[in-house]
């Protein structure tokens, strides 16, 4: 393979890039072939979502990015998954041209994987000054198992920074010029803003390469000491700059939804080494290892195969290390760099072929640092492997001669062969969504003015179910209560148990409450295509159907105006709970309308006026409740698991404690939500009210909602 060092002459990286381009058209085919209709089903919605939000937000209302319009009409939602600044500012130009977000998004795609395997190509290539070994380590870069399977991570795709990163820090620590710093330092902002998870794994590697090379930076300081300390300060003051914001946005948020993952969950997305060593099982060497008695059950996250070739290669430079870390120590940092970021992708603990074992590892203490606790998934640091795997396989490729030109030539195109077949994903074209356009219903939802906000029906329990919703709300960019993230607000469920009985009273006084004027319900989504919930629309005063889609080619879709309250008692919501006996959630509600005049919620956190509130098993107690001019309580319940006998007692107390009133509330009837009323003293401004959940007999799954209604 050493004669062939020399093939490429002039122009060898155009050569490159066509022969990357190629394979990426391969992979990107069902997507390009259609490339402004179809689109990556799953999570691809919501990242194209994030896209198109993006580009909408930073072309009209930039200061507004981070309140982006699901999951109203909570605040700075944009935080609640990755950001994408960087690929959205990639995106403008290309969506300048095409006029299409979905065909926008697609190219992205394209021009992602091409952009990472020659990233790598050209680190490999500083490296080792071969350039058939470094199109290797840019094809196991850029098109391994792994980086094929991410076509559902658009995150994990967007490592394009890193490679490019990793030569310039290179560059620095050889020549130390200050111009590779701060290109250094863009890069690293770069792929921070594109991907917090990526921006701190090459953070990880960055220290790591730092602590490798640490002989020539003590050099570097006891003769350039001065010039040293000023590279850093204008490299880490540029790096504040550019990332500081947003960086402090998500970590202000993580304190305040205390949105940290635990570290079971981060165990449950960690890598297990037979993730690496056996194939995906959507792959074709699949077939092979099945066959052979060899299989693997758990693969969440964990489709981290390496490849039969790299492998091999791994294997052989192990074997050959003595030689190897003569040629170049770059040998030797990228080969312990590879072991060393497996055992950091596998988490808190070890984990062997399904089995996680109760041995703690290194990112256990990484876990346990606040600033990394928004890492869930550390087996996506597979992408840092993957790198210095390919620097390796390139020295070893440089090490290995092949006497007989005729083998030679044979070996270095089964080579590439290799690599793409065991990455190539069967269940590909599966994912793929065809005919994507926007539904006509959003037409009429976009033009008109009377729709400020919206709901969309039905409202599932697991968001996920919903993410069309979102992907959807590009088509017009009102506000919608629907939303679909890594992290969800408290009171989502909470509200699905309220919102789920609309058209009934209470959940039309939520929904006003919440300043949701409209609702778009799918009635064939429903049972018996909605018929029971279009005829309780019918007999509903208080809501108008607006807009009927019926066209043939698309779902049954109605818009619903809820109509004003204009009567002069109005309900006003106060606060909202899960009330169970022993088993009850704890959301909150976050409103921030002018008609809400009192709420709170769980968490220590109180508004205008309702200084504490407290929540145990089996009983909620709501603490000075202003009541001036008001002579009624009135409390909704709706519950699940309760039995017949079981009540609700509703104790109402002055401030100092005296006991004013007491009601018990039967639990007969409320799977679906219950209104009551409870008189209170007149010419008493303030007091307090606790619900106690009675149960007539021991249950294990009682859950009880209640919201705290007065009238004005």
């Amino acid at each position: 393979m050493h004669h062939l060092k020399g093939k490429f002459r002039h122009g060898h990286h155009l050569v490159v890039i066509f022969l990357y381009s190629l394979v990426a058209t391969f992979f990107c085919y069902p997507l390009l072939s259609h490339v402004g209709s179809r689109i990556l089903n799953r999570d691809n919605l919501l990242l194209n979502w994030i896209i198109s939000w993006n580009m909408h937000a930073l072309t009209t209302h930039p200061l507004q990015l981070l309140n982006a319009n699901i999951f109203y009409p909570h605040h700075q939602v944009l935080l609640y998954s990755d950001l994408l600044l960087t690929q959205s500012i990639m995106a403008l130009p290309i969506y300048a041209i095409t006029h299409n977000t979905i065909a926008t998004y697609n190219i992205l795609i394209f021009l992602f994987y091409i952009l990472a395997a020659y990233g790598a190509y050209l680190l490999a290539l500083h490296y080792t000054h071969h350039r058939y070994a470094a199109f290797i380590a840019g094809l196991i870069f850029g098109f391994s198992t792994y980086r094929i399977i991410s076509f559902h991570h658009f995150q994990n795709l967007s490592i394009i920074f890193i490679p490019f990163a990793v030569l310039c820090l290179q560059k620095y620590i050889e020549q130390w010029k200050r111009s590779m710093l701060i290109i250094f330092t863009l890069l690293f902002a770069a792929q921070a803003l594109a991907s917090w998870y990526n921006g701190a794994f090459l953070g990880f590697l960055t220290l790591y390469l730092l602590a490798a090379n640490m002989k020539t930076i003590r050099t570097r300081l006891q003769t350039h000491c001065k010039s040293l300390f000023i590279d850093i300060a204008i490299a880490g003051t540029l790096f504040l700059l550019l990332i500081g914001p947003f960086a402090y946005a998500y970590m202000q948020f993580n304190h305040q939804e205390h949105s940290a993952f635990s570290i079971h969950e981060v165990i449950g997305y960690s890598a297990d080494l037979g993730g690496y060593l056996i194939p995906s099982p959507y792959s074709y060497p699949q077939y092979l290892v099945s066959w052979v008695g060899l299989h693997k059950e758990r693969w969440l996250e964990n489709i981290n195969f390496l490849g039969f070739a790299p492998l091999l290669l791994f294997i052989y430079a192990i074997y050959q290390r003595k030689k190897l870390q003569k040629e170049s120590r770059i040998f030797s940092i990228y080969g312990v760099g590879v072991i060393l970021f497996i055992i950091l992708s596998m988490g808190p603990a070890l984990h062997l072929f399904d089995q996680t074992l109760k041995i703690p590892l290194p990112f256990f203490a990484i876990q346990s640092i606040p600033a990394f606790q928004f890492i869930r998934a550390p087996s996506r640091m597979a992408i840092i492997v993957l790198l210095c795997l390919s620097i390796v396989v390139a020295y070893t490729i440089r090490s290995i001669h092949i006497k007989r030109p005729v083998v030679r030539y044979i070996v270095a195109l089964l080579l590439p062969f290799s690599i793409l077949f065991d990455a190539y994903d069967t269940n590909m074209a599966n994912q793929v969504v065809s005919h994507v356009e926007c539904p006509a219903i959003y037409d009429a939802v976009r033009t008109n003015p009377d729709i400020q906000s919206l709901v969309e029906l039905p409202f599932y329990a697991d968001p996920f179910e919903t993410v069309h919703y979102i992907f959807n709300s590009r088509c017009h960019w009102k506000p919608i209560f629907n939303g679909y993230s890594g992290y969800l607000p408290p009171d989502y469920h909470f509200s699905e148990s309220v919102i789920s009985n609309f058209p009934d009273n209470t959940s039309i006084d939520y929904l006003e409450l919440l300043g949701i004027t409209h609702v778009v319900l799918h009635a064939d989504a429903l049972p018996n295509n909605g018929g029971k919930m279009l005829e309780q629309i019918s007999q509903q005063p208080r809501v108008e159907i607006l807009h009927t889609n019926n066209d043939s080619d698309e779902q049954k879709t109605i818009i619903v105006a809820i109509e004003p309250d204009t009567s002069e008692v109005k309900s006003t919501l106060l606060y909202a709970s899960d009330l169970g006996s022993y088993e009850y959630q704890n959301p909150s509600i976050s409103l921030e309308k002018n008609n809400v005049l009192q709420q709170s919620s769980i968490g220590g956190r109180t508004f205008d006026g309702i200084t504490s509130t407290n929540i145990t098993g089996g009983q909620v107690t709501y603490s000075h409740i202003s009541t001036s001019q008001q002579h009624q309580l009135h409390i909704a319940l709706q519950g699940q698991g309760v039995q017949e006998n079981d009540i609700v007692r509703a104790i109402v107390t002055l401030l100092d404690g005296t006991v004013v009133n007491t009601k018990d509330i039967h639990l007969q009837d409320i799977f679906e939500w219950k209104n009551i009323a409870i008189d209170i003293p007149e010419n008493v401004t303030e007091l307090n009210l606790q619900l106690q959940l009675l149960p007539h007999e021991f249950t294990d799954r009682v859950v009880l909602n209640s919201l705290l209604i007065y009238t004005n």
